[in-house]
């Protein structure tokens, strides 16, 4: 017994003391019904000497120190970082992101030359909200390009998508008979591509990038993206569009069309060693258009968030590189299902939380964090942006924030279609 007294009782204070020790470590409250998300932030935090600590969803006595969502409509809860910026509509809407891009210019940055005149690279988008607007632009006379896109505004999947030759009038019939239909957002025509589009093995194909927008306005994309080809090799006839195995290269649609043998799968490409010439381009080009949407944006709730976004982004083979749509937020998981793309997509957000989204946030939490900001950021690249930080505007209250750049924004479009409606007349 006299044993067991001398051994048990520092095996004892030993255990108390190393529990004692777990309790205390420093903990990172996260509220998220992604299991996903939970993980890689709960690495991210161990990577980084911190505990990730799941909260209840709907508990609002507790604020988490970091939300992540894939719902728009969760409601407000208390958070010190959220993956959701104000005004983000900008760049998920395509007929309002193509307005905004359409209408604006890059000004000349504080820290360095910028042409006055440089517009973001992107592709030509028309605002479409009823037939007579369709009618409108199809009775143009001054519209060269052929083959056009007409996309809901809203939809994603590949859904909504239809392509368009202006020298077929069954085609003009087909597009006012889709969107009479109506889409609650409206529809954009957006141009097919200028120039011949750069081939994967003879296909058609475009980049998934990922890509992130803080609420102090910086810009980031991954090193890592997926190639997305088509299922069948390119053909540079009008005849070919009504055949989507030539065209679409959508992962979802190539996904169900009838010849699986000739889906390729998701190709990964780290850019700046398989594609040097194309990743400046690439870097240059989301930082313009988060220059460009931040000045509707310039009202937020905390400097601590974030928006997560894919990035369709197309070449053609000049070189050029342009924006076909962004995804917010993206999917976190292969549609796939297959190991390599889930790891990728894992690798991604791992990169997010461990070197954009925690360092910043622990170093409001614990002024001894600040050890864990440094200039390494894993796989992601800062794009240049002219975001002036001295014009933004932190509320405290993500509502009041949304309703701030929902303002700014229906202003901005209001002056857009008014003045379009003006040269018209």
């Amino acid at each position: 017994m006299a044993q067991l007294i001398l051994y048990g009782l520092p095996l004892g204070w030993l255990t108390l003391l190393l529990l004692v020790r777990y309790r205390s470590r420093k903990v990172v409250r996260i509220r998220t019904r992604s299991a996903r998300a939970l993980d890689r932030i709960s690495t991210a935090c161990r990577d980084l000497g911190w505990r990730a600590e799941a909260v209840g969803e709907e508990d609002t006595s507790v604020c988490a120190d970091l939300s992540w969502t894939s719902s728009r409509r969760t409601p407000c809860l208390p958070t010190r970082a959220w993956n959701r910026l104000g005004g983000s509509r900008c760049f998920e809407d395509k007929r309002i992101l193509g307005e905004v891009l359409s209408s604006s210019v890059i000004e000349e940055s504080k820290d360095g030359p910028g042409g006055l005149d440089r517009r973001p690279r992107h592709l030509e988008c028309v605002s479409i909200g009823s037939p007579d607007d369709f009618e409108t632009w199809w009775a143009r006379p001054n519209v060269t390009k052929r083959v056009w896109v007409l996309k809901d505004a809203l939809a994603n999947g590949g859904c909504g998508l239809w392509f368009i030759d202006r020298e077929a009038s069954s085609d003009r019939d087909f597009a006012l008979q889709v969107i009479r239909g109506k889409s609650e957002a409206g529809f954009t025509l957006q141009e097919y591509l200028p120039g011949r589009p750069l081939l994967w093995q003879g296909r058609k194909f475009h980049f998934r990038v990922g890509g992130v927008v803080t609420a102090t306005g910086r810009a980031y994309l991954h090193r890592t993206a997926f190639v997305h080809p088509a299922n069948k090799d390119f053909v540079d006839d009008p005849i070919a569009l009504k055949d989507p195995g030539v065209h679409v290269t959508n992962l979802c649609v190539n996904l169900g069309l009838n010849d699986p043998s000739r889906f390729v799968g998701e190709i990964r490409e780290d850019l700046p060693t398989d594609r040097p010439n194309l990743w400046p381009r690439m870097l240059q080009l989301w930082g313009d258009v988060v220059s460009t949407c931040f000045k509707l944006m310039k009202v937020q709730r905390s400097a601590l968030d974030f928006e997560y976004i894919g990035l369709d982004m197309i070449a053609n083979d000049e070189g050029e590189v342009f924006l076909i749509e962004a995804n917010c937020p993206p999917a976190l998981a292969s549609a796939t299902g297959y190991a390599h793309a889930n790891a990728m997509h894992d690798e991604i957000l791992f990169d997010l939380f461990r070197y954009l989204v925690l360092p910043p946030l622990l170093t409001e939490m614990d002024d001894q964090a600040t050890a864990a900001v440094d200039q390494h950021r894993g796989g992601w690249f800062a794009c240049p942006t002219t975001v002036q930080q001295d014009q933004l505007v932190y509320t405290g209250d993500y509502r009041k924030a949304q309703a701030s750049c929902e303002l700014a924004l229906m202003m901005h479009l209001n002056r857009l279609r008014k003045n379009r409606t003006k040269n018209v007349l």
